[in-house]
Protein backbone atom coordinates (compact mmCIF):
# COMPACT_ATOMS: atom_id res chain seq x y z
CA UNK A 1 0.00 0.00 0.00
CA UNK A 2 1.58 3.49 -0.90
CA UNK A 3 2.19 6.11 1.17
CA UNK A 4 -0.47 9.13 1.44
CA UNK A 5 0.03 12.58 3.15
CA UNK A 6 -3.07 14.10 1.66
CA UNK A 7 -5.37 15.15 4.38
CA UNK A 8 -7.96 13.64 1.87
CA UNK A 9 -6.53 9.86 1.84
CA UNK A 10 -5.59 7.48 4.17
CA UNK A 11 -2.48 6.52 5.44
CA UNK A 12 -0.67 2.89 6.22
CA UNK A 13 2.66 1.28 6.97
CA UNK A 14 4.12 -1.91 7.17
CA UNK A 15 6.72 -2.63 9.83
CA UNK A 16 8.40 -5.69 9.41
CA UNK A 17 11.18 -8.02 10.65
CA UNK A 18 11.67 -11.12 8.19
CA UNK A 19 14.41 -12.82 10.64
CA UNK A 20 11.85 -12.91 13.44
CA UNK A 21 8.67 -13.31 11.78
CA UNK A 22 7.08 -10.22 13.81
CA UNK A 23 6.04 -6.92 12.90
CA UNK A 24 3.05 -4.34 12.82
CA UNK A 25 0.83 -2.64 10.54
CA UNK A 26 -0.25 1.49 11.40
CA UNK A 27 -3.40 2.39 9.45
CA UNK A 28 -5.11 6.18 9.69
CA UNK A 29 -8.12 7.96 8.17
CA UNK A 30 -7.26 11.38 7.99
CA UNK A 31 -9.32 14.25 8.35
CA UNK A 32 -11.17 14.69 4.82
CA UNK A 33 -10.92 10.95 3.52
CA UNK A 34 -14.48 10.32 2.36
CA UNK A 35 -14.11 6.40 1.82
CA UNK A 36 -15.53 4.68 5.00
CA UNK A 37 -12.83 1.38 4.06
CA UNK A 38 -9.73 0.94 2.94
CA UNK A 39 -8.22 -1.91 1.05
CA UNK A 40 -4.67 -2.74 3.04
CA UNK A 41 -1.85 -4.90 0.79
CA UNK A 42 1.05 -5.81 2.36
CA UNK A 43 4.35 -7.06 1.40
CA UNK A 44 4.61 -10.91 2.28
CA UNK A 45 7.51 -13.36 2.30
CA UNK A 46 5.18 -16.46 1.10
CA UNK A 47 1.58 -16.38 0.01
CA UNK A 48 1.15 -19.42 2.27
CA UNK A 49 1.96 -18.19 5.72
CA UNK A 50 -0.73 -17.63 7.98
CA UNK A 51 -0.27 -13.71 9.61
CA UNK A 52 -1.90 -13.57 13.30
CA UNK A 53 -3.17 -10.55 14.22
CA UNK A 54 -4.40 -8.51 17.29
CA UNK A 55 -5.11 -5.39 18.01
CA UNK A 56 -3.58 -4.25 21.81
CA UNK A 57 -6.07 -1.49 22.26
CA UNK A 58 -9.58 -3.90 22.22
CA UNK A 59 -8.21 -7.14 21.67
CA UNK A 60 -9.50 -7.65 18.72
CA UNK A 61 -7.62 -10.56 16.75
CA UNK A 62 -7.72 -11.60 13.07
CA UNK A 63 -6.08 -14.39 11.11
CA UNK A 64 -5.58 -14.17 7.53
CA UNK A 65 -3.33 -15.72 4.58
CA UNK A 66 -0.32 -13.55 2.81
CA UNK A 67 -2.56 -14.84 -0.32
CA UNK A 68 -5.43 -12.49 1.18
CA UNK A 69 -2.96 -9.98 2.46
CA UNK A 70 -1.46 -9.30 -0.92
CA UNK A 71 -5.11 -9.43 -1.96
CA UNK A 72 -5.87 -6.74 0.23
CA UNK A 73 -8.09 -6.79 2.75
CA UNK A 74 -11.49 -3.93 3.90
CA UNK A 75 -10.54 -2.27 7.36
CA UNK A 76 -13.13 0.90 8.59
CA UNK A 77 -11.88 3.79 10.73
CA UNK A 78 -13.48 6.58 11.53
CA UNK A 79 -12.57 10.08 10.42
CA UNK A 80 -9.25 11.17 12.74
CA UNK A 81 -8.55 7.77 13.94
CA UNK A 82 -6.02 5.28 13.48
CA UNK A 83 -4.99 1.57 14.65
CA UNK A 84 -2.14 -0.39 14.99
CA UNK A 85 -2.30 -3.95 14.45
CA UNK A 86 0.54 -6.50 15.38
CA UNK A 87 1.51 -9.36 13.71
CA UNK A 88 3.00 -12.41 13.86
CA UNK A 89 3.91 -14.85 10.96
CA UNK A 90 3.52 -19.13 10.67
CA UNK A 91 5.59 -20.63 7.89
CA UNK A 92 3.65 -23.65 6.76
Amino acid sequence: TACNASPEDWYAMQFDDPEVGDGFVQLIRNTRAEDDTFDLHMIVHNPEDIYFFENMENGDIMQLTGEQLMAGIPLSLAKREGVVWFYHIVTL
